[in-house]
């Protein structure tokens, strides 16, 4: 689960600092950059009798967000669509469209 709220909040920050134009940028020279597409590259982690496919949940994580949040505040679609574009091209995630109306 912090692996996924960090990727959540990762995306949100690098499209808000897009689409906002006076937001504070992010200095890679003065805060730690953390790679997460690791994450969701890893191979299947077991412990005990449980299989962990870290991709996975990421994306099942992803996708219940947008959909929440698009179902919350439709205006908002575009936002939610671009940041399932930025998690394939950036992690490799496949999130699926939420399908709701805008």
């Amino acid at each position: 689960m912090p692996v996924c709220r960090l990727t959540e909040k990762e995306l949100r920050e690098q499209i808000h600092q897009v689409m906002i134009p006076n937001l504070n940028q992010v200095n890679p020279m003065t805060s730690r950059v953390v790679d997460l597409s690791k994450y969701s590259r890893m191979n299947d982690l077991y412990l005990f009798e449980k299989q962990i496919n870290m991709g996975y949940e990421i994306k099942k994580y992803l996708g219940s967000v947008f959909y929440e949040m698009t179902a919350l505040s439709p205006h908002d679609y575009c936002t939610y669509e671009q940041m399932r574009a930025l998690a394939h091209d950036k992690l490799g995630v496949v999130v699926m469209p939420s399908h709701l109306p805008s």
